[in-house]
């Protein structure tokens, strides 16, 4: 079975179907033996009667469901829907939902069946490969899941009902916003019957209209500290709420507003995404340079964090220079045979986890396949449990951000008996920025700092009210602000070039009491290190001794927290 998996993962469905058929037989085998009547007798055996019980539930499971990715493997076959001109062959990606949809059904019916699978009888040898196969079919039935929605609904998402038409933010995380970089660039696509076709790449003050009443007919749903970054005047701040929900929207709502085109969905893409572009699309010759750049996917977040404010002279000729590196780069892609499932989830998985993909779409019907590939990247709603978000925001403006480095210590104590909490959060920040070799775009500002100096507002957003915070262990002024479920703490702070400030968030408040603490984590995908340790104290006091964990987290990327998982 192993094999037939690691031949699918190669591409290779003819082999995989000969595996997968030969496992389906010796599964069968095993159970026909296991079911014969002359071990019947052993059923009524105590203790020999759960064992073997188990057994013949597990053979007829891993039967079917070996016998049911054999019939995938039979009739996918993955190389005939990528087309070598690029996009999707939808046609040929329709003939595979039956056996792909079916697949799934079987695969959920066996996760059942061995997620009840339990029994103090059953022997340490044969509990040992039950847990470890338990294991693999779960696994198994989330990744055939994910299968059958990608095949059922992928397929509107590429135009195969209607052309669907795509605003791409390009955030650029060397200055911070909320949900990662600031807008450096927009790209427009069209997707049509499976096919990607570039319509335009721009800068965002293309797409500023002052004054206009975008915020207005949005309504209340839009959060303060979003409509006080002025999105109408300053498009590049349209990243400055970590919600997509909210911001997808909003920028569909004033690209249209600018442009007179309705988009029908929203993502974005920074940095590391539109590496790993390139890494599909090829190389690309870097223009207006003395000397040659040629851009690769192991260069290009150097080129649009650093470089590109160090070897041009003039900011508009380094800015006309990436939109076209930009198109190049879109245009190829559109044009290139894309990998297998396997390879492109290798690629871009990881960058979907910390935050550096995103996707929000007006069309309900994608919230499934959104939600489940965790393209979403939404605020929770407040249902009485806790939530931390540890964002900044650069407010030089420059593009000092990609020298900047984070770590985040959080200690929460926790009164089950009457929900109270105080949550201390203390963020260490260091700037390894010079103060020379660049120019005023990344080492200057307009706060008054020193050349080179980290000028960043540090929010913290929480159900819980503030208490105090601390710079380097001096009190000093905050800026709470209530939006809606959440409060939002911030405070300007300015770190010099080569040292570290240390800010620390007192709060305290009342969750839900008679449950277990939960905490919902909103990662920021930043350039340098962002590294996130998680204490949590239960105590109610008393003879109650309490109970402690600790948790590593990585601070780009969103988490769960339960105390009753983890102990």
């Amino acid at each position: 079975t192993r094999r037939g998996a690691a031949a699918v993962a190669d591409g290779d469905e003819a082999v995989a179907a000969e595996h997968f058929g030969a496992a389906r037989d010796d599964f069968r085998t095993v159970e026909r033996l296991v079911g014969a009547w002359w071990a019947q007798g052993a059923r009524v055996v105590p203790v020999v009667g759960v064992n073997a019980g188990v057994v013949q539930d597990a053979v007829t499971q891993a039967g079917r469901l070996t016998g049911s990715a054999r019939a995938v493997a039979l009739a996918v076959d993955l190389e005939s829907v990528q087309q070598l001109d690029g996009g999707v062959d939808l046609a040929a990606l329709a003939g595979f939902e039956v056996p792909v949809v079916q697949a799934a059904s079987t695969a959920r019916q066996a996760a059942t069946v061995f997620g009840a699978m339990g029994s103090p009888w059953i022997l340490p040898p044969l509990a040992d490969r039950l847990d470890g196969l338990r294991d693999e079919v779960i696994d198994l039935g989330d990744q055939a899941e994910l299968a059958a929605i990608g095949v059922s609904d992928g397929p509107a998402l590429l135009g195969a009902e209607a052309p669907r038409r795509y605003l791409v933010l390009l955030g650029n995380p060397a200055e911070l916003r909320d949900m990662g970089g600031h807008l450096g660039n927009w790209a427009e696509l069209v997707a049509d019957d499976g096919q990607l076709e570039l319509v335009e790449v721009g800068g965002p003050m293309e797409l500023s209209r002052p004054g206009s009443d975008v915020l207005e007919t949005l309504g209340p749903s839009v959060p303060r500290a979003f409509a006080a970054l002025q999105p109408d005047r300053f498009p590049q701040n349209w990243s400055g709420y970590p919600d997509l929900d909210v911001v997808g929207p909003a920028a569909a709502a004033f690209f249209e507003s600018a442009t007179g085109r309705a988009v029908d969905g929203v993502l974005y893409a920074d940095t590391a995404a539109f590496a790993a572009m390139v890494g599909l699309s090829g190389e690309v010759d870097v223009p207006d340079l003395p000397e040659p750049y040629v851009l690769t996917e192991g260069n290009a977040e150097e080129f649009l964090t650093r470089d590109q404010f160090l070897l041009y002279e003039r900011a508009s000729v380094a800015d006309d220079a990436v939109v076209e590196v930009i198109e190049e780069v879109f245009d190829s892609f559109t044009v290139t045979q894309l990998p297998g499932p396997e390879a492109l989830s290798k690629r871009f998985h990881p960058l979907v986890q910390r935050g550096s993909l995103r996707m929000w779409s007006r069309h309900g019907t994608d919230d499934r396949l959104i939600d489940r590939f965790g393209l979403r990247r939404s605020l929770p709603g407040a249902d009485g449990s806790d939530l931390l978000a540890v964002l900044q925001r650069n407010a030089g403006p420059n593009k000092i951000d990609s020298f900047l480095y984070r770590s985040t210590d959080v200690e929460v104590r926790w009164n089950p008996s009457t929900g109270d909490v105080v949550s201390t959060v203390t963020v260490e920040l260091r700037n390894d920025a010079p103060d020379e070799g660049f120019n005023r775009l990344v080492l200057g500002n307009d706060a008054g700092a020193p050349w080179g100096a980290n000028v960043t507002d540090l929010a913290v957003l929480s159900p819980l009210a503030l208490r105090s915070v601390l710079v380097d262990g001096g009190a000093v002024p905050a800026s709470p602000q209530w939006e809606d479920e959440y409060w939002r703490h911030t405070v300007r702070v300015v770190v010099p070039p080569g040292g570290t400030e240390t800010v620390t968030f007192r709060l305290a408040g009342q969750l839900d009491a008679g449950r277990d603490y939960r905490l919902d984590f909103v990662g920021q995908p930043t350039m340098g290190g962002n590294d996130v340790t998680l204490r949590v104290i239960s105590a109610s006091g008393g003879t109650d001794s309490g109970r402690e964990v600790t948790r590593k987290l990585d601070g780009s990327g969103d988490h769960v927290f339960s105390l009753a998982s983890e102990l």
